[in-house]
This record gives C-alpha cells, sequence and structure tokens, in this order.
C-alpha cells in the first residue's frame, strides 16, 4: 500500500517530515517525496491522504479526551 501526499511526522531529525509511506504486509518499508516513494513501488492500493497529517505511535490507550480536556477548564483545588 502507498499512502500519498501527505504530512508525514517521521521523528527523525534528518528528515523529520515526508509526504508518503510505502508498507508491505505489516512494515512501512520506506518513507519520502511522493515521487520517490511512487518511483520505487509499484501498488494497487493508493491512498491519497490529501494532505492530512499521519503521526507515529499511536495506539488505542483509551483515553476521553474531551473529558481530560474539561479537567483543565476547573481549578483544581485538591491537595
Amino acid at each position: 500500500m502507498l499512502l500519498v501526499n501527505g504530512l508525514v511526522y517521521t521523528v527523525d531529525d534528518e528528515q523529520p517530515i515526508a509526504e508518503a509511506i510505502a508498507i508491505d504486509g505489516d512494515k512501512i518499508v520506506a518513507v519520502g517525496s511522493n515521487d520517490d516513494i511512487q518511483s520505487a513501488f509499484e501498488s494497487t492500493h493508493v491512498v491519497d491522504l490529501k494532505g492530512r497529517p499521519v503521526y507515529p505511535g499511536f495506539i488505542d490507550s483509551h483515553a476521553h479526551l474531551e473529558s481530560l480536556g474539561g479537567l483543565l477548564l476547573n481549578l483544581n483545588v485538591g491537595g
């Protein structure tokens, strides 16, 4: 699978942001520019991210973000 036209945050100091990702099975095999990835890899499944971001390392921590954010709006007088 190829993900193209994205805003890929790599957490790599040498290339902090990329445009495209090549995926083989359950492994990321390459990250780079749209041209580099599309010229090096072929796939019948190409996803156009339309500029949307891709972040590494997110897994389901089961946090209720709305509730956690709401806590920041209230004054904590405990402790």
